[in-house]
């Protein structure tokens, strides 16, 4: 199960955000988001939302299955593989949610760019997102000799014992 990023980590992102439309009068575009991860724990996810400024509310995620673009994710400039789910029935407002495998390191760059059709009222939206991470902890070599050594100090004893 993956757990949620922190809000310390939320804070800790530093985002520039840019929205783009090469189809403004269609009320269809691309929204760009850098970021960079300034926090000491990878990001495996990230999830966008839009929210209504101005009723009523008509923007939605498309991708290319429903006549717009798939998204894109950059990693450092690179481009990278990214697998997506969009709920756009969701009653907080149309979400996306976008998996990748080529993690966002500390101190990693990362471009995300999805596409809105906002076609159907042409009023104003907001956008919100965060990152997550799928990150387990991981004993350091340390912990892992301190209980083996305890264990096998145990089973020393109970071997003397008898």
């Amino acid at each position: 199960m993956k757990r949620f990023a922190l809000i310390a980590l939320a804070i800790a992102i530093v985002l520039s955000i840019s929205a783009f439309s090469a189809y403004a009068n269609t009320g269809k575009s691309w929204v760009t988001i850098n970021a960079q991860n300034d926090a000491d724990i990878e990001w495996s996810d990230f999830h966008i939302s839009l929210f209504p400024v101005e009723q009523p509310f008509g923007a939605i995620f498309i991708d290319s299955s429903t006549g717009g673009f798939d998204p894109v994710y950059l990693l450092n400039g690179i481009q990278k593989p990214v697998s997506w789910t969009i709920n756009n029935s969701n009653p907080t407002g149309p979400s996306i949610d976008l998996y990748f495998t080529d993690y966002v390191w500390p101190n990693d760059f990362a471009t995300f760019k999805v596409y809105v059709d906002n076609s159907a009222t042409m009023k104003k939206f907001g956008w919100s997102f965060y990152p997550t991470s799928d990150h387990r902890a991981i004993p350091e070599w340390s912990s892992m000799w301190l209980a083996l050594s305890g264990g096998l100090g145990v089973i020393g004893y109970v071997r003397r014992r008898k």
